[in-house]
């Protein structure tokens, strides 16, 4: 998984089945959330949570959800689309289901 869309997030969310209301934000890089939103027309604020960090909230393409991002490397170091195939992959089989 090279890229993060609506259908990535939408994938881990229904792998939660009923304990999906409980995910109340992602966390991500910066550049993520900008491939997220893409040319959106929606402008989002964020607000500096501490240096590097930003919270954005109400996020209409990770499903109403805040987001919460990290530009720093050593922040965002493992903060990519692969985390979210590690995350989404070993729910594929029925035994890890939660």
């Amino acid at each position: 998984m090279n890229k993060i869309s609506m259908a990535t997030l939408n994938t881990l969310l229904a792998r939660m089945k009923d304990r999906r209301v409980d995910i109340v934000f992602f966390v991500m890089s910066q550049a993520l959330l900008e491939k997220l939103v893409g040319d959106s027309i929606q402008n989002y604020h964020p607000e500096q949570l501490f240096h590097g960090c930003h919270l954005y909230r109400d996020v209409v393409q990770a499903f109403g959800r805040n987001v919460i991002t990290g530009g720093e490397p050593h922040i965002v170091s493992g903060l990519d689309a692969s985390l979210a195939t590690r995350i989404i992959e070993p729910f594929d089989n029925p035994e890890n289901s939660p």
